[in-house]
């Protein structure tokens, strides 16, 4: 009796809600030119057409197996339980609205079957607007090659974003994901509400990132992405205080010093707060309001852990952000007004040496003149 063929690619995509764009990534998995996979999806109670479009397919390839869990369990909890059903000796996540272009699988295994120092493999991706229209690039490393775990850890913590990519361009090996038994031991932290950045460090913990310098995923942008809500509701600022207590101890391995890393991570926060307060993004009152427009796509208990966190992180330090936002304003509102005074004296001043045509080599001392020159030197305090 011959042994047992193991599956050497499973694709997992988390659904939920996602019938707008699903079936597109779906063609997009199943037009791989490698042929040795099976595509795992995992919803999770979606109350449109989601289902119908998962069962059609899976009706029609076998490859194709659809799952719908007993409760609501938000995006990174979905994430585990794909991977606890893949059998697959790589894995490679994938979103319900983005696109594979058709070697993708092809090249990605070839590097895992090449290098048993690689751990993860990323490639360059494109972004793409709801019509499928190419709108830009969202890859941040610019060339081709292995990159060493530490390094890599430092880049994410120092910069406190997922450097190389989003999970729909990654694939890695499943047995750092997953023990013997097959049980996820080692998968997504779902206490994050957002942030995915530390799955990715633990993985880096293991071996190295090799990047492919060719566009083999596209990345979809549009309005009613996850993302939107959360960054517009502030919550996931509250993550970064969590990312500070669970990454602590990558901190030799990535070459950062805690006194370093720490105002580095307060810049991050106040720098993304400025930038809601620029944008108008924060119309919610508090981040409870915020959670409960989020209470379709989050458990209730991530809910919960993200509203402590954030609730610890307003006494923490978000008093410190909002003084320093306030004193921002205060002096950004102080230099437009000096500005407009400046310019409303220095043509009044114009006018009236236009009046009054003074002789070259005179040096006119009128009180006007001074209090320019004073209001001048006021401005200069704040640039």
């Amino acid at each position: 009796m011959g042994a047992t063929h193991k599956t050497k690619v499973s694709v997992c995509i988390p659904t939920f809600n996602s019938e707008l764009f699903l079936a597109d990534a779906i063609d997009s998995v199943l037009a791989q030119t490698f042929q040795d996979f099976e595509l795992i999806i995992g919803d999770d109670l979606s109350t449109d057409a989601t289902m119908d479009i998962c069962r059609a397919y899976a009706e029609k390839d076998s490859r194709v197996r659809v799952s719908s869990g007993p409760e609501h369990v938000g995006l990174f909890r979905n994430y585990n339980r794909c991977m606890e059903r893949a059998g697959g000796e790589y894995i490679k996540l994938f979103a319900h609205d983005d696109l594979l272009e058709p070697d993708a699988l092809a090249q990605m295994v070839a590097v895992l079957d090449q290098d048993e120092e690689v751990s993860i493999v990323g490639c360059k991706r494109k972004l793409i607007d709801a019509k499928g229209n190419e709108i830009g690039s969202a890859t941040a490393i610019k060339r081709a090659g292995k990159f060493n775990g530490g390094p890599s850890i430092r880049k994410a913590l120092t910069k406190m974003d997922n450097s190389i990519g989003d999970p729909a361009g990654m694939m890695f090996r499943s047995k750092f994901v997953k023990s013997e038994d097959g049980a996820v031991t080692n998968g997504f932290d779902s206490d994050f509400v957002y942030l995915n950045i530390e799955f990715w460090c633990r993985l880096f913990m293991r071996g190295c990132y090799y990047h492919i310098d060719t566009v083999l995923c596209s990345q979809r942008q549009h309005p009613r992405q996850r993302g939107n809500a959360l960054h517009d509701s502030l919550l996931y600022i509250a993550d970064y205080q969590l990312l500070i207590e669970k990454c602590r101890y990558m901190l030799d391995t990535a070459g950062l010093d805690e006194q370093e890393w720490l105002p580095l991570v307060n810049k991050v926060m106040l720098d993304q707060v400025t930038h809601c307060l620029a944008e108008e993004s924060l119309a919610k009152e508090n981040c409870c309001d915020a959670a409960k427009t989020l209470a379709v796509d989050l458990d209730a208990e991530s809910v919960v852990h993200a509203v402590k966190r954030y609730a610890s992180l307003n006494h923490w330090s978000m008093t410190r952000l909002t003084e320093a936002l306030n004193t921002v304003n205060r002096l950004r509102s102080e230099k437009q007004t000096l500005t407009e005074q400046i310019a409303t004296l220095k043509q009044a001043n114009d006018d009236l040496l236009n009046q009054l045509h003074p002789a070259p080599s005179q040096k006119p001392s009128r009180p006007h003149v001074r209090l320019y020159h004073k209001v001048t030197g006021m401005l200069h305090r704040f640039r």
